[in-house]
């Protein structure tokens, strides 16, 4: 029983199909459809379809008109709302500048803690090292654009290989938290350009570098802030090589409660043996981290 028939969809097409679907031995009473409420004798039910069945096509009909009416209304509204400097979607979360200090900020300090490693190995008349220097003073400086310390982590790696004679690891972990982010605050374009630059400049035919390692809950896409180079490896919980990574071994889960005077009885295999990763049997890190540090079995 529903109070009107609009109630089942307001595009004609739809509802037929739902009426169609009530059908199958179930009997729908409309109450604002007085002849779906009435029982007729045997033999006389055809009365009833063929005065119901006029009745849907012209409610029907004037529901989805009202539909169509409601959703231009609508339309007409945003249109006028947004002309009138009225603005849409999500509030605002941040601005991408205070995002773009802070990873200035993180850079920075890692600059300062090579200088402090390398302050004595480094040739101060070297241009590499002129650069070094200046970057972080232009790191420093709050002021200076976005641009002029895109390459920083560029830099960093060259150095480096410079003074250590081995082609540095980069890692970045949840690379993917300022982008969705972004999403969040609506400043995802320039976000989206100012993370192509600076990993495109420290990734894309750097010969100082190693080998980078990205991790994060997006699948890397091509399209987006990584448009500047290809054939990126993506690894996911299926992926065998990197399957031991991805949580705690048993081996290493037995280690660590034996360090905490635990056991790795068949009580905790059951409670936090729950993954299973490219083949192998992973435990829950959040959940046996806690066991251990409180010791008491519990879902954490």
């Amino acid at each position: 029983m529903v109070k009107s028939l609009d109630r089942l969809s307001r595009n004609k097409q739809e509802m037929k199909q739902e009426l169609q679907w009530f059908k199958q031995g179930i009997r729908l009473e409309v109450i604002d459809l007085p002849t779906t409420m009435i029982q007729f004798d045997a033999g006389q039910e055809w009365i009833q379809d063929m005065v119901n069945n006029i009745l849907i096509e012209v409610l029907s009909s004037i529901a989805q008109e009202e539909r169509n009416t409601i959703r231009k209304r609508q339309r007409e509204g945003i249109e006028a709302a947004r002309s009138a400097g009225v603005r849409f979607g999500p509030p605002d979360k941040g601005f991408p500048e205070d995002v773009f200090l802070l990873i200035k900020q993180k850079i920075y300090q890692e600059y300062l803690r090579y200088e402090k490693l390398l302050r004595n190995r480094l040739d101060k008349d070297s241009f590499k090292s002129k650069d070094f220097y200046d970057m972080i003073d232009t790191l420093r400086n709050p002021q200076v654009p976005v641009p002029l310390w895109s390459n920083s982590i560029q830099l960093l790696t060259q150095i480096a290989k410079e003074v250590y004679g081995i082609a540095p690891l980069l890692f970045i972990d949840e690379y993917d938290q300022p982008i969705m982010s972004s999403y969040e605050g609506n400043f995802h374009e320039q976000m989206g350009n100012f993370f192509s630059n600076l990993y495109g400049a420290a990734m894309k035919g750097n010969a100082s570098l190693g080998q980078e390692l990205l991790t994060g809950v997006q699948r890397v896409a091509k399209e987006s802030i990584f448009s500047q180079f290809n054939n990126a490896r993506v690894y996911t919980v299926l992926y065998r090589q990197y399957a031991p990574y991805f949580g705690i071994t048993e081996q290493e889960a037995g280690m660590l409660l034996q360090s905490y005077g635990l056991s790795l009885n068949d009580a905790v295999k059951n409670e936090y043996d729950g993954y299973t990763i490219g083949g192998i049997s992973m435990y829950n890190p959040w959940s046996l981290i806690n066991y251990a540090d409180f010791g008491v079995l519990d879902h954490y």
